[in-house]
């Protein structure tokens, strides 16, 4: 979702990678999606599994 700062940023002189890294930081690991929707009982335990198994990490 692209919140204020980042309309400025995107309208303003902001490098890209300066947007990118906010945007990240800003995002919701996939895993912990998944996790969420397990538990809520949108999607099963193997399928969360299958989808994020080789995810990797960002900071």
């Amino acid at each position: 979702m692209i919140d204020e700062e980042l309309q400025q940023m995107i309208a303003g002189d902001a490098e890209i990678g300066e947007i990118e890294r906010v945007a990240a930081g800003r995002r919701e690991p996939m895993r912990y999606d998944a996790a969420r929707k397990v538990v809520a009982g949108e999607v099963d335990i193997e399928e969360a599994i299958r989808v994020t198994a080789f995810m990797p990490e960002y900071e």
